[in-house]
């Protein structure tokens, strides 16, 4: 029996079928004149939680991916349709090339800087001004410090979608980000969101 190949018939609906980092399942399904294959949809059972505290690993399967230890280990991940800032505020133990100054304005505004390669007319840079626009939800991810004082990794709390506001400069940008929600005052003191 003939069996249609979806992922290059479908790669309007799976553009990223195959990359690194994502998990495409499809199903196998018989129909008049042979077989074909359809996606499986995105669990999305699994949510994230507004506020939740989230390890690295944790992240990738609340959005249908993957984790690889080697992605994930950036501060800037695009899968899809999704863009993942995870940021730590404390980079005090980065070298100075990398201490990027990433901060709250008030509870509903984010200073972000990108990597020191992006420029505004780059991919990545017209991804990030232009998301809503290309239909791309950015997702932000933060924690105070990057180790536990154990020594594991620290979690991320998980503080919504965020929206482009503007931005200046050239590797790194330096992007304004508005909250679509404010960080709760409970936050504030770890996150250091000023009052």
């Amino acid at each position: 029996m003939p069996c249609r190949n979806f992922y290059s018939a479908g790669s309007a609906r799976m553009p990223d079928a195959g990359k690194s980092g994502t998990k495409h399942q499809v199903v196998l399904n018989r129909s008049d004149g042979g077989w074909n294959l359809a996606p499986l949809g995105v669990d999305r059972s699994i949510l994230p939680v507004l506020y939740k505290a989230y390890v690295r690993a944790d992240i990738p399967p609340l959005f249908g991916l993957v984790y690889s230890g080697f992605y994930w280990q950036q501060g800037f991940i695009r899968q899809g349709q999704d863009t993942f800032l995870l940021v730590t505020l404390d980079k005090s133990a980065h070298e100075q090339a990398f201490q990027y100054q990433d901060h709250f304005i008030t509870p509903s505004e984010f200073q972000w800087q990108s990597q020191n390669r992006t420029t505004q007319s780059s991919k990545d840079g017209l991804s990030i001004r232009d998301h809503a626009q290309l239909g791309i939800s950015v997702h932000l991810f933060v924690r105070s410090k990057g180790k536990t004082p154990e020594g594991r990794g620290a979690p991320f709390y998980y503080l919504g979608r965020v929206i482009f506001n503007s931005w200046k400069g050239d590797k790194p940008i330096t992007v304004k980000w508005n909250l679509e929600e404010p960080i709760p005052s409970l936050l504030w003191g770890e996150l250091g969101v000023p009052s």
